[in-house]
């Protein structure tokens, strides 16, 4: 269980220590220090924690899925690199699910600690990237496809129109 602290307790114990410095110069420092570690913590486990990454990595993976699920309804994809493209997403989502179930267990049990946070934080950046990269691949995937039809188009528009100007 947590050891928990009144606030004037620990307001009482920075006072007292900040009392112990004896130079102006270096109490000012590290006051202004202190500040800007407070402000990195809060950037980096509030505003950027493992609960916002994992709430972008579910939006850019429905995106993902959406660009697939259109492709391959839109199109008669036998194209091996889609096939793929949807495993690694699969298995990004499955990575994504075992982060899921360490933040709930860490957030139940006695919250999540400083390196759970870090190490939850890198992974998840690591897998949005993946999530990206692969949606850019699908994409292409999606574009040298239309590619191909525009040109299999304009050669039956070519064939076509030729044969009427003969005619």
């Amino acid at each position: 269980m947590p050891v928990t602290v009144d606030p004037q307790v620990s307001y009482a114990i920075v006072v007292s220590a900040l009392s112990l410095i004896p130079h102006d110069v270096v109490r000012i420092a590290s006051v202004v220090l202190s500040l800007a570690l407070g402000i990195v913590y809060y950037y980096l486990l509030v505003t950027k924690g493992p609960v916002m990454l994992l709430a972008e990595l579910d939006g850019l993976v429905d995106e993902t899925e959406e660009i697939i699920r259109v492709a391959a309804a839109s199109r008669d994809f036998r194209d091996v690199s889609i096939v793929e493209e949807t495993e690694n997403l699969l298995r990004v989502k499955q990575s994504a699910s075992i982060c899921r179930c360490l933040l709930l267990e860490n957030m139940n049990n006695t919250g999540p600690t400083w390196t759970n946070s870090f190490k939850l934080r890198r992974y998840l950046s690591e897998l949005i990237v993946d999530v990206r990269k692969i949606k850019g691949r699908v994409q292409v995937i999606v574009e040298l496809d239309l590619q191909r039809l525009f040109a299999q188009e304009r050669f039956v528009t070519v064939l076509v129109g030729g044969y009427r100007r003969r005619a």
